[in-house]
């Protein structure tokens, strides 16, 4: 890969061969589907800002020559990830795309146990798996996370069992059967944290936006 002489994005220099090599290293990295024409507008410079909020607290849009955004999106390293098995059978459904279902193989295994284990406890449930990661990483519309396979977004259970969304202020909701998912997750040595807004159910964390699913991190 070629280096960049100047810095290219917000306030940067922007040369023409520089804004190229960085447009190009955004579609491979982070799935930003730019027209790599050499010229860097606002989708470019937003393109830097959502590939920089995995590892930047105040994304700043711009690629510096050595800086931290170059050495992440020049970094040689491949991510092997393995989509989550399309299928009911094993205790969950899928309510995202395939596309967006793909994690490292210790996500994938873990998802697939918990939903084994809790559907031999609760044979009538379905645990519903959405959003996980692209299969080469990267950034994921709407999320901050999710670029590399370990982290997944699991609906809360409902009251009458079926495949559909619900919110902790639902009357289809049910705490009880959401704690019990939420206990399977964290007994497992993978699961790290889960963030979600019922606070009556021990061992989540408060997070804005997450009272309509449980955002799971993974340790590995």
């Amino acid at each position: 890969m070629n280096e960049i002489v100047a810095s290219v994005g917000e306030s940067g220099e922007n040369r023409a061969e520089d804004v190229a090599i960085i447009q190009a290293l955004l579609n491979e990295k982070s799935g930003a589907k730019l027209v790599v024409d050499k010229r860097c507008g606002p989708m470019t410079i937003q393109a830097i800002r959502n590939f920089q909020k995995a590892f930047l607290a105040r994304p700043d849009g711009r690629v510096d020559p050595g800086g931290m955004t170059w050495k992440k999106l020049s970094a040689s390293t491949l991510l092997s990830l393995v989509q989550l098995p399309q299928t009911r059978g094993l205790g969950y459904y899928s309510y995202s795309p395939g596309t967006r279902q793909y994690g490292t193989a210790q996500t994938i295994q873990t998802l697939r146990e918990v939903a084994g284990t809790f559907r031999r406890n609760a044979p009538q449930i379905l645990i519903g798996i959405g959003d996980i990661s692209f299969s080469n990483g990267g950034h994921m519309d709407p999320h901050v996370t999710h670029q590399h396979g370990t982290n997944a977004d699991i609906r809360p259970l409902r009251k009458d069992n079926k495949l559909l969304p619900t919110t902790i202020t639902d009357p289809s909701y049910s705490s009880e059967a959401t704690k019990l998912l939420v206990q399977s997750l964290l007994a497992h040595r993978n699961v790290r944290r889960i963030l979600f807004n019922d606070m009556a159910i021990h061992g989540v964390h408060f997070f804005a936006g997450h009272h309509n699913h449980l955002h799971v991190e993974m340790r590995s």
